[in-house]
């Protein structure tokens, strides 16, 4: 495993970091294969010694789902950004989720594609400011910001949550709904899906203080955490 290569503040180190407490704590390692596309997740393989699968961007969810049905012992798992999972791969998310596929689908949603140089995502709250936005986002001529936890909710899936990591009580909420999202896929109960609001201060031309402070204030305002889809739980 390499050091850290993500800029300073970045949410996808804390995310991790978290993923790794909670497979090593439940003993998961040997069972697990991740699946990652384009933009900064998919450097998860760096970081981890189970097997990362990249797919071609936007298609992690349909990846997934094929190495789920062939090898339905894994726990499979995509880990993307909401650039990829929500602006590039959103059909891939849908039709996985209508088939049934107890696959776990992660996304660590900070509103731009950080990826390719910090533009504009599906996610990106109006009035935001990005690379392809210089004025702040306009529902005139953008349309109005996705909300993919409440969309995911809508689809056949067994779970469905959005959770935040500016705050110590909104990060125990997290490691609880990331355990959830792989007991479901255990349970072969059909998709599990967790978006996670974080920050990368770069493309938001804040410092990491900066850009947490907004997003407590202004992020997790627009897009409030929660649980909006939890089938009832085999245990």
């Amino acid at each position: 495993m390499s050091e850290s290569e993500y800029c300073p503040g970045c949410s996808h180190s804390h995310l991790q970091g978290l993923l790794r407490e909670i497979f090593q704590e439940r003993g998961l390692t040997e069972r697990l294969m991740g699946v990652v596309g384009a933009g900064c997740s998919q450097d998860l393989g760096k970081y981890f010694d189970f097997p990362v699968i990249k797919a071609p961007p936007g298609l992690a969810p349909a990846v997934a789902a094929g190495i789920k049905r062939t090898t339905p012992d894994r726990l499979v798992f995509t880990y993307q950004g909401d650039g990829d999972l929500g602006s590039r791969g959103l059909d891939a998310l849908i039709h996985a989720a209508l088939r049934g596929d107890s696959i776990t689908v992660l996304c660590l949603n900070n509103q731009v594609m950080a990826g390719s140089g910090g533009q504009m995502s599906i996610t990106t709250r109006t009035g935001q400011v990005t690379t392809s936005t210089r004025l702040g986002r306009s529902t005139a001529r953008a349309g109005s910001p996705l909300k993919l936890a409440e969309m995911v909710a809508r689809l056949p899936v067994a779970f469905s949550q959005r959770v935040s990591l500016h705050e110590s009580d909104f990060v125990k909420r997290a490691r609880l709904a990331l355990r959830d999202a792989f007991d479901y896929q255990e349970n072969g109960q059909g998709l599990s899906f967790v978006e996670v609001l974080g920050i990368c201060p770069p493309y938001w031309h804040q410092s990491p203080e900066e850009a947490q402070q907004s997003l407590k204030q202004s992020l997790v305002r627009h897009n409030p955490a929660g649980i909006f889809k939890g089938v009832t739980m085999i245990r």
